[in-house]
Order: structure tokens, then C-alpha cells, then sequence
């Protein structure tokens, strides 16, 4: 018998437990995912929600403007929203933020396309395009003080003065405020030129663009001029519309395209010659497996491949004590028969033969026969070549 490794302990191991560690690992999975779930933020506490009282929520804000007389709808769908801007009596607000870019093209230029100003936050720049085509995404600002000057003199800025920021997005526009300290002081709608910065409205002044969810958080809005800076910018009207789209409001225009239509056309052909390919090899490396036994049923087994198939079962389940049982059993056997003892002679009859035979002590012939215990591989061959060694030394005597 082979001394196995840790290796092979390892993967014997494995293997008598390999149903208990799929069920655990897919409990563990289940675990997980369920954590995941149960931990991943809802609808309503998500960044900018009017029905968020967390840090990263806009309720604060939502209350401010309605102390001040402002009418805050927040829909939970984009149609909604369309349907609350219709209905305005008069001029309203829209407040949008859309960080995932769910609304396309065409909603946007709906949005666009109702009477009223629009004030977005972070746009990307698909929605820049169609909001306020005018405005163009400058980069990012980092704020080292967090804080930043007006340094324009749009009236809202300047009322406001500097805000508590720490990192913003910046836009090119005829009228931008809140850039970094490198910007002109005294940038407006009549300079030839255009500005940089957080704060940036259109040419009409219709669509303010804002730089930073920061200053419309509860955690934020009473720092520095945030309060003063989002409240004047979207409290200028009666109604405000706070438009915040989710996976819903996306629209599904056409059918999505299947796998093979959007694989090219070579694809297919090249598929078939690789099967066919994969055909040929299993059919000139698969092995042709013919009957078990060749000869005719009962097969005689040679007692050597016995012997050898029930050492590698023992070697694989690291069954030594069971291995080392076969082992004395058989040897007493032997011994009793050689000595003339008879198939049931008692096992101390057989130590005190082999001792008297042999000359030995009785002490050291019993450790070997009875008592002795491999604790490991190398223990047990060692122990078979002295249990072998014993009956050579019967035998010739």
C-alpha cells in the first residue's frame, strides 16, 4: 500500500463530503443574495427623494418650499409628471434628476417641450443635447476648502453667495457660476465670452443646470448658501414638478434583437465547421468502451487485483485501523496453521507458539501481533514488511 499525500487526505475528503458543501454553498449564495436585497436601498430612500428623511434625501428641501408657498409634486412615474406640467394653470418648475440616464430622447424633449423652466442635476450629456444644447460639460472641480464663490453676477449666485461643496461637476456657458479661483470675477449673459462652473443657465434662462446633489441633501442644505442657492433656483414658481426616474419610465420602442441577429453573418458558418470539426475529433479520439469482461460470466479474478483494488479503497478512505485488522487477522491465520495449531486456536496460543518457536520474548511477539496501532501510511507499511518478515523466519525454521 502507497503512502498517500495530504493531497489526496484532502480530496478523499472532499469527496465523502461533497454533497454537504454543495448545500452549503448554496445556502451561503442564498444568504447572500438575500442580504444583498434586504440591505440594497428602496425606491423611496433613494438619492434626492422627497420621501427620504436620510442624509442623502431631499425632504428637508421639500418642506422649505412648501412653507414657502410652493405647490412640490413628486409623481412616481415620468407620465405622471407630464401630467401634473399640463395641468399647470401657469408657469411651473421642473425639478430633474437622472444620474442612470432612463428617460430618452423623445421624453426629454416632451419634458423640453412643456411650458415652464427646468432645473437638472448632473445631466449626462445625451440630456444636455436636447435640454440646453448651449451648455457643455467642462469636467470635474474639486473643492479643497469646500467651498466656493459665486464669482459671477447672476442674481440667484450672488443672493446666495458661496456654497459648501466638495466635489462638483463643472459647464461651459454664457452664464456659469461657482467655478474655480483661476475664472473670470464678473462673468454674465452680456459677456462676449462664456464661463465655467457649477451653476449654468441657458441663453433664455429657462434651464438651470446645477453641479452637485450635494447642496439639495438634507445632510447639506443648511451649509453656507446651499439652502438660499436651491430654493430660489426652484422656487421662482407656484408649482413644482420634482421628476426622478427609475427602471419604469424606460421605454421599450422596438423588440429586443435575439442572440443571432446580433452575431454577423460569419458567425454561422464558421459555428457549423466548428461543430463539425468537434464531431470529427470525438469520433477519432473517443474511446470505444466494449463489455466489462471479455470471458463469460462467473469471471475468475485473479486474488492479486483483490487484493490490490481493496488496498487502493483502504489507501482512498484512509482506513487504516481497518487495513491493519486484515493484516493481523491474516497473519495469526498463517502463523496458526504453519505452527499446527488449528483455524480456531486462541490468539495468545499463537504469541506463545511464535515465541517458543522463534526464542523470542513474548512481550515483543505479542506487541507485534495484538497490540500494536499504525497511526500512519508509512507506520503501516512498515508494520506489514515486519509482519511478512515474521513469517519467513516461522516458515524457515
Amino acid at each position: 500500500m502507497s503512502i498517500s499525500s495530504p493531497f489526496s487526505k484532502a480530496l478523499a475528503w472532499v469527496r465523502r463530503h461533497l454533497l454537504w458543501i454543495i448545500i452549503s454553498g448554496f445556502l451561503l449564495g442564498a444568504a447572500i443574495i438575500f442580504f444583498v436585497i434586504a440591505t440594497s436601498p428602496t425606491p423611496d430612500a433613494s438619492d434626492l427623494s422627497l420621501k427620504n428623511p436620510k442624509p442623502n434625501g431631499a425632504m428637508a428641501l421639500g418642506e422649505v418650499l412648501k412653507k414657502h408657498q410652493v405647490d412640490v409634486k413628486g409623481p412616481d412615474s415620468f407620465k405622471k409628471a407630464l401630467v401634473e406640467l399640463d395641468s399647470a394653470s401657469q408657469e411651473s418648475t421642473t425639478f430633474l434628476y437622472d444620474p442612470r440616464s432612463y428617460l430618452d430622447k423623445d421624453q426629454l424633449l416632451a419634458l423640453a417641450s412643456r411650458r415652464g423652466k427646468i432645473v437638472v442635476v448632473t445631466p449626462s450629456l445625451a440630456s444636455l443635447k436636447v435640454l440646453a444644447p448651449e451648455i457643455f460639460q467642462a469636467g470635474v472641480l474639486e473643492v479643497p476648502h469646500g467651498s466656493l464663490n459665486p464669482r459671477c453676477s447672476a442674481e440667484i449666485p450672488q443672493r446666495a453667495g458661496n456654497v459648501q461643496v466638495h466635489r462638483v461637476r463643472i459647464y461651459r456657458s454664457a452664464t456659469a457660476c461657482y467655478g474655480s479661483a483661476d475664472s473670470s470675477p464678473h462673468n454674465s449673459s452680456e459677456d462676449s465670452g462664456s464661463a465655467t462652473g457649477m451653476y449654468a443657465t441657458s441663453k433664455d434662462g429657462q434651464v438651470t443646470v446645477l453641479g452637485s446633489k450635494e447642496i439639495l441633501m438634507n445632510e447639506f442644505l443648511a451649509q453656507g448658501g446651499n439652502a438660499s442657492l436651491v430654493i430660489n433656483s426652484l422656487g421662482s414658481t407656484e408649482k413644482l414638478v420634482w421628476v426622478t426616474p427609475d427602471f419604469s419610465d424606460v421605454t421599450h420602442t422596438s423588440k429586443p434583437k435575439t442572440v443571432t441577429e446580433l452575431m454577423p453573418d460569419w458567425v454561422n458558418l464558421v459555428g457549423f465547421w466548428v461543430m463539425f470539426l468537434g464531431v470529427l475529433a470525438m469520433l477519432w479520439r473517443g474511446r470505444r468502451l466494449g463489455p466489462l469482461a471479455l470471458e463469460p460470466l462467473p469471471v475468475v479474478v485473479k486474488s492479486s487485483e483483490t487484493v490490490d483494488g481493496r488496498a487502493r479503497l483502504y489507501q482512498q478512505s484512509n482506513s487504516l485501523d481497518r487495513a491493519a485488522s486484515n493484516l493481523r487477522s491474516g497473519t495469526l491465520s498463517r502463523l496458526a496453521s504453519q505452527l499446527h495449531l488449528g483455524p480456531h486456536a486462541p490468539v495468545a496460543s499463537v504469541v506463545e507458539a511464535v515465541s517458543r518457536h522463534l526464542g523470542r520474548p513474548e512481550t515483543d511477539v505479542s506487541h507485534l501481533l495484538t497490540s500494536y496501532r499504525p497511526a500512519t501510511d508509512a507506520d503501516l507499511t512498515r508494520w506489514a514488511q515486519e509482519l511478512n518478515a515474521l513469517e519467513k523466519e516461522v516458515l524457515s525454521r
